[in-house]
């Protein structure tokens, strides 16, 4: 599919910023204004089918519908023919920058891992307040990664985050336009789901807050928490493994962090924090780094390559309804 020289309005899409299994992403550039936008466009074989042309337009209804600064924000979305064929798009905000899962690789991260930890709290910051915003609004994302967190500039602040990718999103409440997903179904990609997420039960905020718990261990220590060579294994070691402690990995993290990922991580939802929790908990108690012992080595192992841009979740179950979903409740400690 080659697309290259096709105009939407006034601007024409100039070249492929990325690729995956759904759809390609277009840079697309104004005729006479020096604007840009990001075009991405489910690709021929998708669009075959109807559950993913819904799917690909759910991600537009779920991300602007959230309105906030640290979500993608999308302009329009829609229908074209070329050649008597149709192709479903959205245009989005053109970002700048990389995403998570790059910035971890080398040459910028030669320990595939963030040497600053305060970096790595001020972007999870981020993270939870963009997707506070969201579950406020019943936009459940189900498929947090590194290559789903965007790191671009603002002005001249860096490290300015954006979430990406609600092409999997679950929406409740008043969004929801009916039933999506049958309890059974799992979708998503499996090294960073929760464990009711593997079990292929319906998942609420609380999933999303395990999954940036294990972006954030990752981010931090350069290893996943949890790994197996297949998905049932993997799920097995999701619903009962307990990972390696963080400050034994990186005895230089800050104890609040370590105890913020520790907590984000936890079997039981209920046991989890919200988002606004979770910000706190990363900002609270000691935030200095401890001192790494002398006698303590730790060989950091290698994470795998990080994905292409808009590599599709993997689909483990078939789509179907979704029913309505029951807030948990936690007490504070």
């Amino acid at each position: 599919m080659n697309l290259i020289g096709h105009r939407i309005g006034n601007f024409a899409l100039t070249r492929v910023l990325g690729t995956g299994g759904m759809g390609i992403v277009y840079l697309a550039e104004h005729a006479f204004l020096e604007r840009r936008k990001a075009v991405k466009i489910l690709l021929p074989e998708a669009a075959e089918s109807p559950t993913l042309v819904r799917r690909f337009f759910d991600e537009a209804m779920a991300a602007s519908a959230c309105q906030h600064e640290h979500i993608v924000r999308i302009e329009d979305c829609g229908t074209f023919e070329r050649d008597g064929e149709p192709f479903h798009y959205i245009e989005m905000e053109y970002l700048d920058g990389c995403h998570v899962g790059e910035a971890m690789r080398p040459p910028r991260a030669p320990t595939e891992r963030f040497e600053d930890c305060e970096r790595v709290v001020q972007i999870a910051i981020q993270a939870t307040g963009a997707l506070q915003a969201a579950h406020a609004r019943g936009v459940i994302h189900r498929d947090l990664k590194p290559e789903n967190l965007f790191l671009t500039r603002r002005g001249a602040r860096g490290d300015f985050l954006k979430v990406l990718d609600f092409g999997i999103a679950r929406l409740t409440g008043e969004l929801a336009p009916g039933a999506r997903t049958k309890t059974g179904a799992v979708i998503g990609t499996p090294e960073y789901m929760s464990p009711e997420q593997a079990r292929g039960l319906h998942p609420d905020g609380k999933s999303d807050v395990f999954s940036l718990g294990v972006v954030l261990y990752r981010m931090v220590t350069g290893r996943l928490p949890f790994r197996a060579e297949t998905f049932p294994l993997l799920a097995v070691k999701i619903a009962t493994e307990v990972p390696t402690p963080v400050e034994a990995l990186r005895p230089d993290a800050p104890r609040a962090l370590c105890r913020a990922i520790e907590v984000a991580m936890a079997k039981a939802p209920d046991e989890r924090p919200t988002m606004r929790e979770l910000a706190d908990l990363l900002t609270d108690g000691d935030a200095a780094p401890r001192p790494i012992a002398v006698e303590a080595t730790y060989s950091v192992p290698s994470a795998p390559t990080a994905v292409a841009a808009e590599r599709a979740p993997t689909p483990l179950g078939p789509p179907d309804d979704t029913p309505g979903e029951r807030p948990s409740r936690r007490r504070r400690r």
